[in-house]
């Protein structure tokens, strides 16, 4: 074994590494193939509360061992947990206060600030705890759309604290780099603003507008299925059927209010420059705003 995929065992263990996942929707399985697919000798442990989808895990991978309790994850190098954030918190404390676990634990909620609150607070032994978030994956229920593709070369968002070694965040950072992940330090303040604004604010605003499309634009279904243009299908494509795990994001982000406020605020801006100013006006300010679009690489899709 290379010297990078030493770092994941725990001391004076000999074989191959042994990851948990707790979690095996849409994220949890792209993980669990991405793990298989990328580390020859690693044996994948996960833990899934719904039985279809562990089923479902389980014939898919032959080297992934479906587990009843998170119990069953003590003996595991490095766990990742890939669950709602509304019951991340609880899952990473449980298995930080299993005894004889030297497993590093590493979450993948898209909010940190709250999560990392919780567990620091906790008592736990939280030198084995670190934040993190792919910025990757998807919206759909369930393993069947899952896929190593959805994550390779993605970003991964790492969130220290102060009572993280160093030697511990290095673990998780080279492990996540052996997955082809671009690995980022970013505080759990700072993920949860700027994430607020790049993620969780688009998702509320296709929720809106998907409300709006059903609610006052006074089309039935058939009618909306004639007439909807690939803009209107872009934007309603981000109102998620995962309702839960978008529930916890918007309850549990308090930075996505202010950002909310600034986007009424554009809304209402580029109202009133149609009504009362001039045509050239308008050109000028919608010219700008499309220029910055194609300067930070939104084009790209």
């Amino acid at each position: 074994m290379t010297p990078e995929s030493d770092i994941l065992l725990h001391s004076g263990d000999a074989g191959s590494p042994l990851i948990g996942v707790v979690g095996a929707g849409l994220l949890g399985t792209s993980i669990i193939d991405l793990i298989l697919s990328e580390i020859a000798d690693a044996r994948v442990r996960f833990v899934e509360a719904n039985p279809v989808h562990s089923k479902v895990v389980a014939e898919r991978f032959s080297r992934a061992e479906p587990c009843a309790k998170l119990d069953y994850l003590a003996a595991c190098d490095l766990v990742l947990v890939c669950t709602p954030p509304g019951v991340t918190a609880p899952i990473i404390i449980e298995l930080l206060n299993q005894q004889d676990s030297a497993a590093l634990i590493v979450d993948t909620a898209s909010t940190k600030r709250a999560i990392m609150a919780d567990v620091l607070g906790s008592g736990a032994d939280t030198a084995r705890y670190v934040g993190g978030h792919p910025l990757a994956g998807g919206n759909r229920l369930g393993p069947s759309d899952a896929g190593a593709y959805k994550l390779r070369g993605a970003t991964f968002i790492l969130s220290p604290h102060g009572a993280l070694p160093q030697e511990n965040y290095r673990r998780a950072e080279l492990f996540l780099e052996r997955l082809g992940f671009q690995v980022l330090e970013m505080a759990a303040d700072r993920h949860d603003q700027m994430l607020s604004l790049t993620s969780h604010l688009p998702h509320l605003i296709a929720y809106a507008y998907t409300s709006t499309l059903d609610q006052d634009s006074g089309l039935d279904d058939a009618e909306m299925a004639k007439l909807a243009s690939r803009s209107t299908k872009t934007m309603a494509k981000f109102a998620s059927e995962n309702g839960q795990m978008w529930t916890d994001v918007f309850r549990g982000n308090d930075a996505l209010a202010g950002w909310l406020e600034a986007f009424i605020g554009n809304l209402q801006r580029l109202q009133k420059i149609a009504a009362e100013e001039s045509e050239t006006d308008l050109l000028q300010e919608l010219s700008h705003i499309s220029d910055y679009k194609t300067r930070a690489g939104l084009d790209e899709i």
